[in-house]
């Protein structure tokens, strides 16, 4: 029974590391109609199915990206372009990327 379920977790971890899955994205000091303004750039990166949030907490806007991508082909994306005039990328995890407004 443990290895069964040991099998079918790795599994579900290797999809989600190679086809991609939800990214959470956090960018430290963005006002909302910034991350409004975002989230329209965020959605026309290939790959990217579904842009979630803003959210804001304590001035920490968090949006859940659902993408054919992992976090780190995520910010491939996010450190060129129009990205990089918005934002600075600090940290990328598996499934999260934190970011600053420039």
């Amino acid at each position: 029974l443990i290895e069964k379920i040991y099998a079918t977790v790795m599994q579900q971890w290797c999809t989600q590391i190679t086809a991609g899955g939800e990214v959470r994205l956090e960018i430290e000091g963005i006002s909302m109609g910034d991350a409004i303004k975002l989230k329209k750039k965020l959605a026309l990166i290939p790959g990217v199915e579904t842009v979630n949030g803003p959210q804001l907490d304590k001035g920490i806007a968090t949006f859940r990206i659902v993408a054919k991508m992992t976090a780190e082909q995520m910010v491939e994306h996010l450190v060129e372009g129009e990205f990089e005039q918005m934002i600075d990328i600090g940290d990328a995890k598996l499934n999260r990327i934190q970011a600053k407004k420039k």
